[in-house]
């Protein structure tokens, strides 16, 4: 059997993809990223003013910092006469990049967790190894 035409609905766009790497590859636009979920309230959701966001990143014209701006605001950061803010899409990329998993699948050492085994009674257990997660439980 051949290749399917049809356009799965389940994979991601090549050229979202392509364009999503293009947004991600230049560095004042990752500080802006940055800033903005440095400075996220979950309690408070006001946008950040321009002029705070300028402060926060290396770029010194303003006019590169509107640029990059605007190349976000269609995927991963919202714009409003208050401010800017991240999109959902925005704060699921910053943590993927500042927890590392962007690069490598952290190992974790097995961890205890606050909750007993349904089944046995024993101590829950969390640990990933190998791009796997694991939740196992040590008889009490």
């Amino acid at each position: 059997m051949g290749r399917s035409t049809q356009n799965d609905e389940s994979r991601p766009d090549t050229a979202a993809k392509d364009e999503a790497f293009k947004l991600l590859s230049d560095r004042t636009r990752l500080e802006l990223l940055e800033a903005l979920w440095e400075t996220h309230d979950p309690m408070d959701s006001s946008p950040m003013p321009f002029s705070d966001l300028r402060e926060r990143v290396s770029a010194d014209d303003p006019g590169q910092v509107h640029y990059h701006l605007d190349r976000l605001t269609e995927h991963f950061v919202r714009h409003s006469e208050e401010g800017y803010e991240l999109r959902e899409a925005g704060k699921r990329i910053v943590r993927m990049l500042l927890s590392g998993t962007a690069l490598d699948d952290p190992e974790i050492e097995p961890v205890e967790v606050d909750m007993s085994c349904p089944y046995c009674g024993g101590q829950v257990l969390y640990s990933s190894r190998d791009g796997w997660r694991y939740v196992t439980s040590s008889p009490s």
